[in-house]
C-alpha cells in the first residue's frame, strides 16, 4: 500500500472540525431524533455504496468474521446516534457533546483490554482530563434538574456506544478495505434505524425543506468528512488515538451553539469544555500531526542508533525503498534479536514484534517463512495447512543459504530468492508492527497493511 497521501493526524483534526456540526444540525430540526438518525446514516450509505460497488472484489473479499463485526460496529453507531439525538432533547448542545466525548475513557480502557495495546501516557491522561471535564458538567446539570440529567446519562449511554464502533473498527482496518468496511457498517446502521422507525411508526415524510437539507448535510459533512475520515485514519492510528482527539468536538459545537442557537456556556460548562480541550491537546494525535516522523516510537522515545547501515541491514533498507514504502532501517545499540528484547528498544508491545521464522516443507523441500506476531508460538499444524504441506524446523545453514541472512536478523523482504510468507493474523490488529531487517540490532517499522503490501504474503491464524 502506497504511503497514505495525507498525514492521518491531520485528516482526524479536520473530522473533529466536520463533526463538531453535528450537535448543532440536529437542534435546528424538526424532525424526532430517530427520523434525524435514520435519514443521516441512510443518506451516507446512498452516497458511498457507489464507490464500493465500483471496485469489484471488495465485498467478496471479506469473510464472515469481518462481516459480523462490521455489522456490530454499524449497530453500536446506529445506537449512538439514537441515544445522543435524543439527550440533545433535554440538555443543552454544550453538555451532551461534552459529555458524548467521555468516550476515550471506555476505548482506552477497552484498547487495553481486548487488544492488549499499551495506551501512550498523553492518551491516559487525556482521558482523565476528559473525566474531570464531564464530572463538572453533570454537576452543574444536577443542579438544573432531573430533566437536564436524563439528557446527560442519555449522552453518557452514546459515548459507549461509539466507544464499541471505534473499538470495532480498529480491529479491522488494518485488514479490509475502507469501501468494504463502511459499506457493511453503514448499511446495517441505516437497516436497524429503519426497521425501528418501522416498529414505533415514526412518519418517513412530511418535515419541511430545511430539515432535508440538514439530513443531507449531516450526512455528507459530519458522516462522510467526519466518520468516515475517522474509519480511514484508523488504518494508521490507535482508536485510543482518534478517540482523544475526538475530543475537540465539543469546542466546536459549544461555540456554534452560542453563535446560531443563543446558548452560551455557563461557568461550569466553560470549565469542563477547558478540561477537555487540554485532554485534546495532550493527546497523541495533535502532538504526532505537528511532529510526524517516520523514525520514532510508539510513546516518542527514539532508539539509539549507529549512524551507518551495515551491509545486511543496508540490503534490507535498499528492498524496502524498491517496494515505495516509506519505512527506515534502525541499527540499534541494544540487541533485538529475541521479540522482547525488540520490544524493550523500541518501547513497543511484544506482540507488536515481527517474528520471521523459516520452516521447511517435508515435500517439497522449499523455505517456507511465517511472520509471527511476539507474544505467539507458532502452531506448526496450522502453519502446514496455510502453506499446504506439513513443515519442520530448518537449520541455520539452509536459513542462510535460502534468505541470505542469518537467524536472529532474517526480515520479511529483501531475501536471495523470493518467499511468499504466511503472517500471523494477529499482527493486522495492530497500527504498526516491528520487524527485523538483516541483523540482530536492526529493525524497520511498518503498518501491517505495508507489510502484506511488500511481501505479498497471505494473512491467516498461526497460534
Amino acid at each position: 500500500m502506497p504511503r497514505p497521501a495525507l498525514n492521518p493526524y491531520l485528516a482526524v483534526a479536520a473530522a473533529v472540525i466536520a463533526v463538531s456540526f453535528s450537535s448543532l444540525f440536529v437542534r435546528l430540526a424538526t424532525a424526532p431524533p430517530l427520523i434525524i438518525a435514520t435519514y443521516r446514516l441512510l443518506f451516507t450509505f446512498v452516497a458511498l455504496a457507489p464507490f464500493t460497488l465500483m471496485k469489484r472484489g471488495v465485498l467478496a473479499g471479506l469473510d464472515r468474521r469481518q462481516v459480523a463485526l462490521s455489522a456490530m460496529s454499524g449497530l453500536f453507531l446506529a445506537l449512538h446516534f439514537v441515544t445522543w439525538f435524543i439527550s440533545l432533547g433535554y440538555t443543552s448542545v454544550a453538555s451532551s457533546t461534552v459529555l458524548v466525548t467521555l468516550q476515550p475513557v471506555f476505548v482506552v480502557v477497552g484498547s487495553l483490554l481486548f487488544f492488549k495495546e499499551r495506551i501512550p501516557r498523553l492518551a491516559a491522561v487525556g482521558g482523565v482530563l476528559a473525566l474531570a471535564g464531564s464530572v463538572i458538567i453533570g454537576a452543574a446539570d444536577f443542579q438544573v434538574g432531573m430533566r437536564a440529567l436524563i439528557g446527560d446519562l442519555l449522552a453518557l449511554v452514546a459515548a459507549v456506544m461509539v466507544s464499541g464502533y471505534l473499538l470495532i473498527g480498529r480491529r479491522l482496518r488494518s485488514g479490509i478495505p475502507l469501501e468494504g468496511y463502511t459499506f457493511v457498517t453503514y448499511g446495517t446502521s441505516s437497516l436497524v434505524l429503519v426497521a425501528a422507525t418501522l416498529v414505533t411508526r415514526t412518519p418517513f415524510t412530511g418535515y419541511p425543506a430545511r430539515d432535508w437539507l440538514l439530513f443531507l448535510a449531516l450526512a455528507l459533512v459530519c458522516t462522510v468528512m467526519g466518520h468516515t475520515v475517522f474509519n480511514w485514519a484508523l488504518k494508521y492510528v490507535q482508536a485510543s488515538v482518534v478517540s482523544v482527539s475526538i475530543l475537540g468536538e465539543p469546542l466546536g459545537a459549544i461555540l456554534w451553539a452560542a453563535v446560531f442557537l443563543g446558548e452560551p456556556p455557563t461557568l461550569r460548562q466553560m470549565a469542563g469544555g477547558r478540561s477537555s480541550s487540554a485532554a485534546c491537546i495532550s493527546s497523541p494525535g495533535s502532538r504526532r500531526a505537528l511532529r510526524s516522523r517516520p523514525d520514532t516510537c510508539k510513546e516518542g522515545r527514539k532508539p539509539v542508533m549507529h549512524h551507518e547501515l551495515s551491509p545486511s541491514a543496508r540490503k534490507v533498507q535498499e528492498a524496502l525503498e524498491a517496494a515505495g514504502v516509506p519505512c527506515r532501517v534502525q541499527e540499534l545499540a541494544a540487541s533485538s534479536r529475541t521479540a522482547a528484547e525488540a520490544a524493550e528498544a523500541v518501547g513497543c508491545d511484544v506482540a507488536q514484534i515481527v517474528k520471521s521464522l523459516v520452516f521447511k516443507g517435508t515435500r517439497s523441500g522449499a523455505p517456507v517463512l511465517a511472520l509471527v506476531s511476539g507474544k505467539n508460538r507458532v502452531d506448526e499444524a496450522l502453519l502446514a495447512a496455510a502453506c499446504g504441506e506439513p513443515v519442520g524446523k530448518a537449520d541455520a545453514a539452509f536459513v542462510r543459504e535460502r534468505t541470505g541472512f542469518a537467524i536472529g536478523g532474517i526480515p520479511p523482504l529483501g531475501h536471495r530468492e523470493p518467499l511468499c510468507p504466511v503472517i500471523d493474523r494477529d499482527l493486522l490488529e495492530y497500527p504498526e508492527v516491528w520487524a527485523a531487517a538483516g541483523t540482530p540490532h536492526a529493525l524497520f517499522r511498518i503498518t501491517p497493511a505495508d507489510l502484506l503490501a511488500v511481501t505479498g504474503g497471505r494473512p491467516a491464524p498461526l497460534s
